[in-house]
C-alpha cells in the first residue's frame, strides 16, 4: 500500500457497513489478534451495530472519519 494512494473521508450512511467491519477487525475476531490491543478473549458481538453507528452519524453529532487506499478500490484501511 503506497501512502500516496490514502485518502480521508467522513463516513456517510451508505458507507457504515463496510466502517462497521474494519471497526471489528480491529478489536473482535482473529484478525484483532495481529494488533496492539484486543477484546476478543474478554467479550463476545459486536461492538457497534450497523444501525447503531447509522444512528451516531446521522442523529448524534458525531462524525467518523475514515481512511481509504484508493489502489485497493476505497478499501477502509484505518
Amino acid at each position: 500500500m503506497a501512502n500516496d494512494n490514502l485518502e480521508f473521508r467522513v463516513v456517510t450512511p451508505q458507507h457504515v457497513a463496510r466502517f462497521q467491519l474494519l471497526l471489528r477487525s480491529a478489536y473482535r475476531g482473529e484478525e484483532s489478534r495481529k494488533g496492539w490491543t484486543t477484546e476478543a478473549d474478554l467479550l463476545t458481538g459486536e461492538r457497534m451495530s450497523v444501525a447503531g453507528l447509522t444512528a451516531k452519524i446521522t442523529h448524534g453529532g458525531v462524525v467518523l472519519i475514515v481512511t481509504v487506499d484508493e489502489d485497493e478500490y476505497g478499501a477502509p484501511v484505518a
